[in-house]
């Protein structure tokens, strides 16, 4: 979760896209690293650790490092203490982290949309010697420019992408591109339908500030129901795109390494 969501986060219970989101990601880290698990990940951007802290548990063997650059000392402080997995480390930043020659794999999670010089960050990041061709990077970022809306401004959003604009952004950085795509297809209804909703109180001067994410606070029941309606639509897109046909999802995802890269 984004730091600016958990600090406005009064329910304990996970958003059920959130959940959605780390089943995504583990399979994509099981399609593509097979039975060669990585063993330097680096969540970048990691927000309130949820995902880094999961996955450690599932790999007991990797070094997962933990970064955010809008961590305080007292966020620190108290993710450092409250983290439960031996294997993670917690950074302000990326220029904090000492002694590791080979990064394998480096999440970028609804992160450089946040960021206004996107292509410039990538190319910083890839200037550290232990990020490589050997290093892949899996990228998420909120989908389709034409579904902007206060969600976005709230989390100080810059912009969204698309399957042709992620592409040509990681590519125009020297990344080359092994899997492009989206998923939770079933969102976007709900998201344009908002986009309509907003435009019009907009005209009527009527528009109110909400960010959906953070205001969540349903039971376990309807949060795992919609997680795993969230997770068939996920498995239904990839079935399509096997098959030739890609469908369009609230959410954009790109697998990229460095040129040459290979497992």
């Amino acid at each position: 979760m984004d730091l600016i969501e958990s600090k406005s986060k009064k329910s304990e219970q996970r958003h059920p896209w959130e959940l959605a989101r780390y089943e995504v990601m583990r399979s994509l880290l099981k399609k593509t690293f097979k039975g060669k698990m990585p063993k330097q990940i680096w969540d970048v951007g990691c927000g309130d650790t949820y995902f880094v802290e999961r996955l450690a548990g599932e790999l007991p063997q990797s070094e997962l490092k933990a970064i955010d650059i809008a961590f305080t000392e007292e966020l620190l402080a108290h993710y450092r203490a409250e983290m439960s997995q031996p294997n993670v480390e917690i950074f302000k930043a990326v220029d904090d982290i000492q002694g590791v020659e080979q990064v394998d794999l480096i999440y970028l999670m609804d992160v450089i949309e946040h960021i206004e010089d996107d292509l410039g960050f990538l190319e910083w990041l890839q200037s550290f010697p232990a990020i490589n061709e050997k290093t892949y990077f899996f990228i998420t970022v909120p989908a389709f420019q034409s579904l902007f809306c206060s969600h976005d401004r709230y989390l100080l959003h810059y912009r969204r992408y698309d399957n042709q604009s992620l592409r040509e952004t990681v590519e125009k950085v020297g990344l080359e591109v092994h899997d492009i795509g989206y998923f939770f297809s079933s969102l976007l209804l709900p998201r344009q339908l908002q986009v309509w909703k907003e435009k019009k109180q907009e005209q009527k001067g009527e528009l109110k500030d909400t960010t959906g994410l953070v205001e969540w606070s349903a039971g376990n029941f309807k949060t795992q129901l919609i997680k795993n309606v969230l997770l068939t639509d996920y498995r239904f897109g990839q079935f399509f795109k096997s098959m030739g046909l890609k469908l369009p999802g609230l959410s954009n995802y790109v697998i990229c390494s460095p040129k040459a890269a290979s497992l």
